[in-house]
């Protein structure tokens, strides 16, 4: 039986480009009809970003060049300044989704921006991208004048914020759950099979964005006061069931307090209950081994991050070694990792680095990080 999975992507999110070979390995391992939808990040007249300003270098440098990398994928981050908005790009993915090539055009048109520096705002470009997945130049063109198809857009904008509740891409539903970040292909197609683990997760997908992004705040107020770039929380089906957990090792000349650590504990005494199951940890850096143990032991469901452990090590907190000395298996690791970016994910990190004036030890932050 086909299974139908909704891609919610906007064709400036280079996360929504990362994800593509892990829906292409869903189709070959599962019978599923991929249905991709429209959500802009920035829709007039919210002003779109600009590459010569500081953000989207420092979160490509952090973020999307680390994933690239180790994905194997080329990608650049485009010179468009203003960055183009995408409703239009959107109007004529209607029309390849008509003509059974929605999946293709989208990934033309990323590869038409993240690879080629083409400005995917311009009618032209637009049309030519169009064609070079079979459609035909007068539809094209009849489909961005169309005044009915831009409202349709609209209202396609309008679907995925208030009746699906998207807040966050790439996002992907299937069934009425919703799952938000980089899923790899294990996790979409745990997903798909309806999988117990991705249940809880999809729960409260769309409140994941805004808990991210009050973790970071919280984080980045942490460091200006001396701490590290650290911040985790819980989240049941309900909301937060933690306060915000800072790393405390100092404080309390306890070597497992770390942030994630601290937030589990927390989560534990106020509900009064012996096991993390259901739930999700937020955290603003991916967790070291020492707090993946301690979350695997208390059966947490998933772990959302802004930055993973690879990019956090580009920003001097290398501890990639302690996961394999807390027997964390990568498919232990991969089973649990949720990516979730999020506009100021980095800012914690690189704010650590320009407040101090030197790049601690691997040994010291081997024993302080999370």
């Amino acid at each position: 039986m086909t299974t139908k999975l909704e891609v919610f992507v906007d064709y400036v999110c280079p996360f929504c480009f990362l994800v593509e070979e892990a829906i292409e390995e869903l189709r070959d391992q599962r019978d599923v009809e991929i249905e991709v939808q429209p959500f802009e990040l920035r829709p007039d007249p919210v002003p779109t970003l600009r590459p010569e300003d500081d953000y989207l270098p420092r979160i490509w440098g952090a973020s999307v060049y680390p994933m690239a990398r180790r994905l194997g994928m080329e990608i650049s981050l485009p010179t468009i300044s203003p960055q183009p908005r995408t409703d239009k790009a959107f109007v004529v993915l209607q029309l390849a989704k008509e003509h059974g090539v929605g999946q293709a055009y989208s990934e033309a048109v990323f590869r038409a921006f993240f690879q080629r520096d083409r400005n995917i705002g311009e009618d032209e470009v637009i049309v030519d991208v169009a064609e070079s997945v079979g459609l035909n130049r007068p539809d094209v063109v009849a489909a961005l004048a169309s005044q009915d198809r831009r409202h349709r857009q609209q209202e396609d904008q309008d679907f995925a914020v208030n009746s699906v509740g998207v807040s966050a891409v790439p996002s992907f539903r299937v069934d009425g759950r919703l799952a938000s970040g980089v899923l790899s292909a294990e996790q979409l197609i745990r997903l798909v099979d309806g999988a117990g683990a991705t249940r809880a997760v999809t729960l409260t997908a769309p409140k994941l964005q805004a808990v991210m992004e009050e973790a970071v705040e919280e984080c980045i107020t942490h460091v200006d006061g001396g701490g590290l770039p650290f911040v985790g929380v819980v989240v049941g089906a309900s909301g937060v069931i933690s306060k915000y957990g800072v790393n405390r090792v100092q404080e309390t000349s306890d070597p497992c307090a770390h942030a994630e650590i601290v937030a589990m504990r927390d989560a534990l005494a106020s509900q009064g209950r012996d096991s993390l199951a259901g739930t999700t940890l937020v955290a603003t850096g991916e967790p070291c081994g020492l707090c993946y143990r301690f979350a695997i032991d208390h059966q947490v469901t998933a772990i959302y991050v802004a930055v993973d452990r690879d990019a956090v090590a580009e920003w001097g907190f290398d501890y990639r070694a302690s996961y394999s000395a807390l027997g964390i298996s990568d498919d232990q690791r991969s089973g649990l990792l949720h990516h979730l970016p999020v506009e100021r994910g980095a800012e914690p990190f690189a704010r650590y680095l320009r407040i101090h004036t030197h790049q601690p030890s691997a040994n010291t932050l081997s024993r302080t990080t999370n």
